[in-house]
């Protein structure tokens, strides 16, 4: 049996169904739009000030604020050494010990800075970061 077809209204190619998400409110139980489309102008949203408020409006939401410190919790069980470097980098940067740096130590950027640890036991030397240096220390992490 043949899978149905529709055109997403977005970038107008004809498609299988599974690649639109179901909705029970439309004619056929399916979005007009793609879903490689509603992945792509979600990712442009969540980059716009809205975005990230409403964001930060549905982490307190309770049964997501509450799987948010789940998955805090079990990310620290799995990797006490990165927590506890953290945890004290963190700390040192509260009492004044350390200062965030607010250049990227390879390229010069200034925007959203990381500090970047070579070595997890020793907490407090990092190295100051953009996200695409950092990612590149880090190929199998993903980070918007």
């Amino acid at each position: 049996m043949k899978e149905e077809a529709q055109k997403c209204f977005k970038c107008e190619e004809i498609k299988p169904l599974s690649e639109f998400y179901v909705h029970p409110q439309m004619s056929n139980g399916h979005l007009g739009i793609c879903k490689k489309c509603v992945k792509d102008r979600q990712r442009v949203r969540s980059k716009t000030q809205n975005g990230k408020d409403s964001e930060k409006k549905r982490n307190k939401k309770p049964e997501r604020a509450k799987k948010i410190a789940e998955r805090s919790k079990k990310w620290r069980e799995d990797n006490p050494e990165k927590a506890l470097a953290h945890s004290r980098l963190w700390h040192a940067i509260q009492d004044g010990k350390i200062v965030r740096k607010t250049k990227c130590e390879e390229c010069g950027s200034t925007e959203k800075i990381h500090a970047h640890h070579e070595d997890y036991s020793k907490a407090l030397d990092v190295i100051w970061l953009c996200v695409p240096c950092h990612g590149k220390r880090h190929p199998n992490y993903i980070a918007d």
